[in-house]
């Protein structure tokens, strides 16, 4: 007899949920090991959800505007509207932007 399609699919669904948190306390139990050889305490077993947790959260979708590679011409500060584009080399040139930024304090 063939199984339901729905009951193939909690299996699955089941499967996954098995494995991934397996794996996930097997990645916890092994850092927690290999601290203790080292000397140290260690992390909790349960640290990987908790930066998983984490992680997910500090996502976001929209791409802060000083990611994102300025046109030639245009200042990457628009506090002190400093670092005008005029090379070629945007990477080159967004990267000396950055650097001035830090300096200044412009984040």
């Amino acid at each position: 007899m063939t199984e339901p399609l729905l009951l193939r699919l909690a299996y699955a669904a089941l499967t996954l949920f098995i494995v991934f948190n397996y794996g996930i306390l097997l990645m916890g139990t092994t850092a927690r090991i290999r601290a203790r050889v080292q000397g140290r305490i260690g992390i909790p077993v349960w640290q990987p959800y908790i930066d998983i947790i984490k992680n997910n959260a500090n996502r976001t979708s929209v791409i802060p505007r000083r990611h994102v590679l300025p046109r030639p011409g245009v200042p990457a500060c628009r506090r002190h509207r400093h670092a005008d584009v005029r090379s070629g080399d945007l990477r080159l040139a967004r990267f000396r932007q950055l650097q001035l930024c830090r300096r200044r304090r412009c984040w």
